[in-house]
């Protein structure tokens, strides 16, 4: 298979505005992912780096689907661009998306270095909207093989254009195809400053 994304020429420090003492109170939790050991601060500014909700888009028919879903995948397409060079060692930033009764909501992201190994990972508390870091099992991310097990590619967009104007067409075809028989689909977004794999599974 052809190497889709370019990989990451630069990577940007953050500096920290917290002063010392917080520093220091910041609880360290070490996790393990794919045989890569990380440690996290638990802090409340580590959550929320993409996007600034979590609910992409309401919907009440299929016609909503279609006008609404390009729109809100770029959108995340955006926030996924600016946060990879404020991540130290993070090359691809993997969404998960999942839409059905009404709803577009983003449950899950997480950031990977070149090895597509999970850097930061949080998941979406179901009883606030908030994100959270994550320490359970890994998220779904992009295998170096192609999706996930039990995802379909819907499409691939590494030639300098890979926002809608890529893969839009796919992507709607594919969710009128998925909601209309299943009520409910999943999309993951693995987007490098390249190019974006995009693969969705029916809930």
């Amino acid at each position: 298979m052809k190497r889709l994304f370019i990989p990451l020429l630069s990577i940007f420090i953050v500096g920290s505005s917290c002063d010392d003492s917080t520093n220091g109170n910041q609880e360290k939790q070490k996790i393990r992912f794919n045989e890569a050991e990380t440690v996290a601060a638990i802090d409340s500014q580590m959550t929320m780096k993409i996007g600034d909700a979590s609910e992409l888009f309401s919907y009440a028919d299929m016609v909503d689907v279609r006008d609404k879903s390009v729109p809100a995948f770029e959108k995340i397409q955006r926030d996924a661009l600016a946060a990879i060079p404020t991540v130290p060692n993070c090359v691809y930033v993997s969404q998960n998306v999942e839409i059905s009764r009404g709803k577009a909501i983003l449950t899950s992201f997480a950031y990977l270095d070149s090895s597509m190994r999970i850097i930061e990972q949080y998941a979406r508390d179901t009883a606030t909207g908030e994100f959270k870091i994550y320490i359970g099992a890994p998220v779904p991310t992009l295998e170096t093989s192609g999706c996930p097990n039990g995802y379909t590619p819907i499409k691939i967009c590494d030639s300098g254009i890979f926002f809608g104007a890529c893969y839009g067409s796919a992507l709607t075809s594919y969710l009128g195809a998925n909601l209309e028989n299943a009520g409910c689909a999943r999309i993951m977004v693995t987007q490098a400053l390249g190019g974006v794999w995009i693969c969705g599974k029916t809930c």
